[in-house]
Formats: structure tokens, C-alpha cells, sequence
């Protein structure tokens, strides 16, 4: 699998070209380009800045591979590099990319990165998806640059381990401790206390209102997060040192009770809908948060907090000077 390259600068967003029409029957094309800076305000000196490949289809296989760098703050475009795969034209006098279509994003992202050197750009702090080759190319061209993890994606990554640790029985600790399901060799119960479909995606927002709620303290997301493993999850909600501190401890009994938090009945004790009660499922959860509880220095910065939102349209600001 081969991409053309053909590289080209524009100043003027009005010039923009739209990728499908670069390239309507996959012809060969590489576009890369820079969208400066009449209506950006601001140092480029601790630029923030959103990052992303996005493809026509999903998949590793696409045709069509966009890198683009957003500006954190507006949302703007700010580079793109736009690689399509070799077509049937006869372009043999132009460049020929080797690369697979899976590597297109690493390569984008070097010829955007390239740009913004070359336009003396430096980048205190760059938001991005897990990719390691893209977080290589910015620390190649920006070596003192903080990578941080997109929320979203990072929460995605969540449930995806949680639905694979949902068709697992049994796992073996680290101390030799074997621990196995409570459904083992049979099928689960509606209510058995496994993880479930259900349980994973009140535990994928449950991710994001921990980030979100942390504002800027990295610890206090580690924090809310294990509270979830370790309490609330477990349908305890008040414990020595601490309670959960995105509910009250006493909801409506009657059903009229307008204000959540100033009850005009006696009310109940909180119950939570999602309760784990199987070891097994419970260990796994717990240990999956405590490995995403380690990220949280790479999801929140000190002074904007964390990121949360689709990479494509990620909005650089500036830190001050």
C-alpha cells in the first residue's frame, strides 16, 4: 500500500479544499497544510494544542487519512495533512510514501509537527489519543512538550478492558491468589453482582465525572476513582475518612421531592443500581481503575484541567507568559 505526496501551504481558511474533493476516485494526493495566525490571539510561545487522525472509514484499512492540530481553546484548525492512497493515475514522477495506511497518522502527524517549527510555534502542552508514534513525533519535535491523554478516549479504553474482563471467569493474583467467578461454568443471573453491559456503561460516565469533577488535581481524580472501585460500587456509600460526594446519602421516598438535596419527606438510604458483588469481577474492576487512576497526571494539567471531547474537533490556547 503506497500514498503520494504532494505538499502544499495555504494562508487563507477560504482556500480550504475539502478532502473528498482532492481526491473523488482515491487519486494521489498529500496535502499539508498551515491556517495562520490574522485571527489567533496570542503568545505562540506556550501554544496548547489538540491533535488527531481521523480516516473516511473505519479501520486501519481507509484509503483516506487526515492529521489535523486544533487550537485547545476555539476549536480552530490550525494544520492539516491530508494523505490518500495511490490511485491508478500514473504519477510515478511524484514521491511515494511506502508506508501502510495504519502508519499514515504517525507520518501526518511529523509533517504538521515539521510546520510548526518551521513557523516558530512551540508547544508547551499537546492533547492527544494513545498513539505512541504521534507522541513520539511531538516530543521529536517539541522535546520539552507535556503529552496529555484525551478523557474521552481514555474512558473508551475503559469500558473496552471492563467488556473484555466481563467474558473472563477467573484470574490468578500476583501473590498466587486464584479468583474465580461467581458463574463460573454457568450462565450469569440477572442480578448475579458480575460485571455486565449495563454496570460497564454506568462505570464509562462514572470515568468521565471523576475527570471532570477533579478540576485541576490530578490526586483527586485518583482518589474519586478508587472511591468507586472501593465504595460506592460496593453499594457503600459513607465510610471512615470519607462518603460519596456526587449523591446524597438520603434520596426522595415519596416521589414528589423536587430538590434532591432539601427533601420534603422522610426519604431512604441511597442503594446503587449497579452493585458488584461477585470477587472475581470486583478484583478486576478494582485493579482496572487503579491502572487508570496511575494516568492521572497525563489527563489533567495543572492550570486548564483535564481534556474531555472528540480529538477532530478539538478546540491551542495559551498558557501565560
Amino acid at each position: 500500500m503506497s500514498f503520494v505526496l504532494l505538499c502544499k501551504t495555504s494562508h487563507d481558511l477560504s482556500v480550504l479544499p475539502s478532502p473528498v474533493s482532492l481526491c473523488p476516485t482515491h487519486s494521489s494526493l498529500v496535502l499539508a497544510t498551515t491556517i495562520v495566525s490574522s485571527i489567533y490571539d496570542g503568545p505562540w510561545q506556550r501554544a496548547v494544542t489538540c491533535g488527531d487522525a481521523v480516516w473516511l472509514t473505519r479501520g486501519s484499512f481507509s484509503r483516506n487519512c487526515t492529521y489535523t492540530v486544533r487550537n485547545y481553546l476555539t476549536g480552530a484548525l490550525l494544520y492539516y495533512f491530508h494523505i490518500c492512497q495511490k490511485g491508478s493515475d500514473n504519477l510515478c514522477q511524484d514521491d511515494i510514501y511506502e508506508g501502510t495506511s495504519k502508519a499514515a497518522e504517525g507520518f501526518g502527524a511529523n509533517e504538521v509537527f515539521k510546520l510548526m517549527v518551521k513557523d516558530q510555534m512551540n508547544v508547551e502542552c499537546h492533547i492527544q489519543d494513545g498513539d505512541s508514534t504521534s507522541e513520539n513525533v511531538v516530543l521529536k519535535h517539541f522535546p520539552l512538550c507535556r503529552v496529555l491523554r484525551c478523557g474521552n478516549h481514555v474512558a473508551k479504553n475503559h469500558a473496552i478492558k471492563l467488556d473484555k474482563l466481563r467474558k473472563l471467569k477467573e484470574m490468578t493474583t500476583n501473590d498466587g491468589v486464584r479468583v474465580e467467578c461467581y458463574c463460573k461454568g454457568k450462565k450469569h443471573a440477572k442480578h448475579c453482582g458480575c460485571l455486565t453491559e449495563k454496570f460497564i456503561r454506568k462505570a464509562k460516565a462514572s470515568f468521565q465525572m471523576c475527570l471532570t469533577n477533579a478540576g485541576t488535581d490530578p490526586n483527586a481524580f485518583s482518589e474519586k476513582l478508587m472511591n468507586l472501585a472501593l465504595h460506592h460500587f460496593q453499594d457503600e456509600h459513607q465510610w471512615d475518612g470519607g462518603q460519596c460526594d456526587f449523591h446524597p446519602l438520603v434520596v426522595c421516598s415519596c416521589g414528589s421531592c423536587t430538590d434532591k438535596y432539601n427533601l420534603k419527606c422522610h426519604g431512604k438510604p441511597y442503594k446503587s443500581d449497579q452493585v458488584l458483588k461477585c470477587p472475581f469481577h470486583t478484583l478486576a474492576y478494582k485493579l482496572e481503575c487503579q491502572e487508570k487512576a496511575g494516568l492521572a497526571d497525563v489527563l489533567i494539567h495543572p492550570e486548564i484541567g483535564p481534556k474531555i471531547g472528540t480529538l477532530h474537533v478539538f478546540t491551542t490556547t495559551f498558557l501565560p507568559t
